[in-house]
């Protein structure tokens, strides 16, 4: 099990969820769950403290894919973020890859200009003086 020293917000995209325990306590073979199930708050972003550990719950009636990530940037650039497929057939059906997609298509020529941008040292903050290991090769969400 892997603990961290510093709190993160959670943030879960295309849904409002219920919190339903929210805990500084390690999670562990003795972890008591006491979930609030009366009325629980519901959020979009909650804080993971320290070392601990929430539970959420939502309804997984979204079709597509959707990404649950830490709002500190340099977190999902070191992998706290996931993404979470909904009603696969459903979302098929709203965005077909089959060429006639016109969501999917921009997508494509979207990620293909940040690739241009990105590649380019004239765009990193310290220039072309900088590193290609100093410069952040992501968005940060």
């Amino acid at each position: 099990m892997i603990f961290h020293s510093t709190s993160h917000q959670i943030h879960l995209h295309g849904h409002d969820f219920a919190l339903l325990q929210q805990s500084s306590t390690p999670l562990g073979g003795k972890t008591i769950f006491k979930f609030k199930l009366d009325n629980p708050p519901r959020r979009d972003v909650v804080m993971l403290p320290a070392g601990g550990f929430v539970v959420i719950a939502f309804k997984t009636d979204n079709p597509g894919t959707w990404l649950m990530h830490c709002h500190i940037a340099p977190h999902i650039a070191m992998g706290l973020g996931l993404q979470i497929m909904e009603r696969r057939e459903a979302a098929l059906q709203i965005w077909p890859d089959d060429g006639s997609s016109v969501a999917i298509n921009a997508t494509k020529a979207l990620c293909g200009l940040w690739s241009d941008w990105q590649s380019d040292c004239n765009n990193w903050w310290g220039g072309c003086k900088t590193a290609p290991s100093d410069f952040q090769d992501d968005s940060g969400v």
